[in-house]
Order: structure tokens, then sequence, then C-alpha cells
């Protein structure tokens, strides 16, 4: 059940909220006016989500706490993209969504960057659509003088967002630096300690819990039950966790049957597990599967070890679980250490791109400035450079 809370919204929410339920029939747009769409009437606290009601299931269902803070981005940093919003809403509201949408990508890209970083990325976006509306006004210029004029501020323009980009690349590389890092640190300092790592998680697995049944903290009430996986890519899910994992899908399937909501969680988990290792070379692919599907194997040895009141009984699943945990190692440093070499790649080329156009900045902006000039306005990109020069 759809229900609204928070009447007293400001303009601006109302208008981000307003474009982002959208209704199948024609492709009509239902605005919301003073609320926000919630699922099950949960609590103010709880973690909704703005979601289009029909239409592309591939879309951005946001949640509403994060619409919150992407409008309180937009409107300290692009307070004109509200405003386009907010008329394309009753205008148009398929590139009202269309412009919601990119919006939030950016905003999640850019959310954690410094403060000064962040504000060279918002001027990267801005000065896109300055480019695009300067190289309009040249096409539309009468005397070769205008036309010169415009080719001259549109040229000055470029170089703004090359150094603004440029200032996002550079940092980028020593964040990437820094995670590289990280990284190999934790990979080697597993492949030390590989019987040490294996016994300690072992240990945790063996320990009682802290806190009684009884007295553990409830589930809230007000949690939202509803997936936020759309049916199709549910059942392209479950068509892949039954080739591939056929544990975790049997385990799936009972679980909807007995405990819904536990079944919801263990999909979403299983589905990010899927976006993270789809792209993936096979047999690292392989190795992450591998270690998913001894979880199940790994639970099962553990309810048989607890619930073993002699201890001569306990020796033997406790060598199956330490093999099965040593297993479970292995795979995982499969994974960890293509991740390791999947990012020093990403590294390198973008190091070298950083100093590629450290170099040619000159002629970056004069190709540039080129292709923008003969290109017809209909195919004009907002503001694509010919080295992909809108921030990561």
């Amino acid at each position: 059940m759809v229900t609204a809370v928070q009447p007293a919204m400001s303009k601006t929410r109302r208008a981000l909220l307003g474009v982002a339920v959208l209704v199948t029939a024609g492709a009509v747009w239902t605005a919301l006016g003073a609320g926000i769409a919630v699922v099950s009437a949960a609590p103010a606290e709880s973690r909704t989500t703005t979601q289009p009601a029909g239409g592309d299931s591939r879309r951005l269902r946001i949640p509403a706490d994060e619409m919150a803070q992407m409008e309180a981005f937009l409107k300290q940093y692009m307070p004109d993209l509200l405003a386009r919003i907010e008329r394309l809403r009753e205008d148009d509201p398929a590139e009202a969504w269309r412009q919601l949408h990119r919006a939030y990508r950016f905003w999640w890209r850019v959310r954690d960057y410094p403060a000064e970083i962040r504000e060279a990325a918002v001027a990267c976006r801005r000065l896109s659509r300055t480019i695009y509306q300067t190289v309009r006004e040249r096409q539309q210029a009468l005397s070769p003088a205008e036309k010169a004029a415009l080719t001259e501020n549109l040229r000055e323009i470029l170089g703004q967002h090359f150094d603004k980009d440029q200032l996002v690349k550079e940092y980028r590389v020593r964040y990437l630096t820094r995670q590289l890092a990280e990284l190999s640190g934790k990979v080697q300092q597993r492949r030390k300690s590989r019987s040490g790592l294996i016994q300690e998680r072992l240990a945790r697995l063996l320990r009682p819990a802290t806190q009684p049944a009884a007295t553990r903290p409830a589930p809230r009430q007000g949690r939202m039950q509803r997936s936020m996986i759309s049916p199709e890519r549910q059942a392209e899910l479950k068509r892949f966790l039954k080739e591939r994992t056929p544990e975790l899908h049997a385990q799936l399937e009972r679980l909807q049957k007995e405990d819904p909501d536990k079944a919801r969680r263990l999909l979403e988990r299983a589905y990010r597990l899927w976006r993270r290792v789809r792209a993936y070379p096979p047999e690292v692919r392989d190795a992450a599967l591998a270690r998913q599907r001894l979880n199940v194997a790994v639970a099962e040895t553990l309810e048989k070890i607890r619930k073993s009141k002699d201890p001569t009984q306990r020796t033997e699943p406790l060598q199956t679980l330490r093999k099965l945990l040593g297993r479970q190692f292995d795979y995982e440093q499969i994974v960890q250490e293509y991740r390791v070499k999947r990012l020093s790649r990403q590294l390198a080329e973008l190091r070298a791109e950083v100093e590629r156009r450290r170099r040619s900045r000159a002629k970056i902006i004069a190709e540039w400035l080129d292709r923008l000039s003969r290109a017809p306005l209909a195919t004009q990109p907002a503001a694509a450079p010919p080295s992909a020069m809108v921030a990561p």
C-alpha cells in the first residue's frame, strides 16, 4: 500500500519526488504533491524508496533518505537543475525523470569527494551545459565576426572544463593509489597468515552468542517488506542462481515459503553478488560463486557441532568445518588477487591519461573545439571531449 507522509515539504523536494513516480498507462507521471511514496506505511526513520510505479524496470529506485541528501546537494551546488526538473515535471515528465536519474548518478559519484574536488566536478557539469549553449549560439550566428567571437569564447570555456576535470582525475589517481596500497597490503597479509586467519574465523563461528535469543533486539516492525529488485531482475537472478548456485537457490525457495522477509534479504544479498561477479573473468567468477556455495555447507556443519552434546561427536564435524573454511579462504584469495590486478590496471590507465592530458592540453582542446564546430547541433553531446573528460 502506498501512503503519503510528511505533509510539510519544500517546493524543491516536491519537484524531485513528483517526477519520481511514473505511471505505466501512457507514461503519465503522478505528482505526489506534499508527500513521499513509502511502502507499508513505514515510520519516518525507516528506509523507503521513491521509484517509478511502472514502465522501464531498469530505472533507479531511489531510497527516500538518499533523495533528501541529493536534494540538499542540488540546492547547494546545482539550483538551476532543480528549477529545470520542476519545469519539466509538467511539460515533459519522461525528460524530467532522465534528468533526475542523471543527477542521482552524479551525486552518488561525487558525494564523498573532498569539497574542492566536488566543486570542480560540479563546475564541469555546469560548464558542459554552457558549452552546448555556446555551440548552439555559434551555429546561429549570422556574421563572421560574431561567429569568431563565440569561437574564442567556446575555446576559453573548453579550457576551463579541461582544467576542472584534470583536478578531478588527479584526485582519482591519488585515491586509487591509496586504495590499491590498502588492498595489496591486505592480500599479502592474507597470503602470509592463511592458517591463522582460518583459525580466527573458526573461533568466531564457534563463539557463543553474546546475547541470548530472548534478549536480542527484534527486527524493526516498520522496515520495508518489499524487495527493491524489480520482478524481471528477480526472475533473471533466480535463473542464474538455479544454474550456478543450486544450493543458494534451494535455500531461497525454502525461505520464501517459511520466512518471506528473510528470503527478501537473502535475495538482495544474492543480487549484489550477482552484479559483482558477472563482470569477472570466468575463473574468478567461478571462484566467487564456489565460495558462496560453501556458505550452506558451513552453516549446516556448524549446526551439527552446536547440537552435539558429546565432545567426541564434534571432532569430525570440526575437521570438516576447518576444511570448508580453508576452501572458502582460497576461493576468496583468488577474487582478492584479481581485484588487485584490476585496480592496478585501472590506475595505470588513469595515470597515463592524466599525464597525456597534462602534456597535450592545447591539442586536446583544439581537437574538441574542431569536433564541436563541425558536428550538427542535433548530435552534439552536452560535453563529451575526445578524451572522455567527464569526471569518473
